[in-house]
């Protein structure tokens, strides 16, 4: 007897229980797909930037992280963004994205938005 809520796609799948709990289906497949597809977004969006802005980051390395700073273990940012970034409110908006995702310190709080933490660990 199947379940009327199970998908077509799962009717037919056997798998091994392997007592760690793994979810699968159709739709957390769905899920990872989607978080796929916006960090490949992200870095198609830094290199739009790095050719529009004219910020020679070479092509093979660029990055939603590395448009950001010059070197990350100095933590030292690029000078061309920040002062690009006081003008531009939508580029001022993908490095608040940025911080989020990176889960870098802002003020005293770690996130800017609290139920981050939550899916962020």
């Amino acid at each position: 007897m199947t379940d009327r809520n199970t998908h077509f796609f799962n009717k037919k799948v056997f798998l091994v229980n392997t007592l760690d709990y793994p979810i699968y289906g159709i739709g957390i497949e769905k899920v990872k797909a989607a978080y796929r597809s916006i960090y490949s977004i992200f870095d198609k969006i830094a290199y739009f930037l790095n050719k529009y802005f004219k910020l020679k980051i070479p092509d093979g390395t660029i990055s939603f992280v590395n448009l950001w700073y010059k070197d990350m273990r100095k933590n030292k940012r690029r000078e061309e963004i920040q002062k690009i970034l006081q003008e531009n409110y939508a580029l001022n908006g993908l490095w608040w994205i940025y911080k989020d995702l990176r889960n870098k310190t802002v003020y005293e709080d770690k996130h800017i938005d609290p139920l981050l933490k939550k899916y962020l660990m």
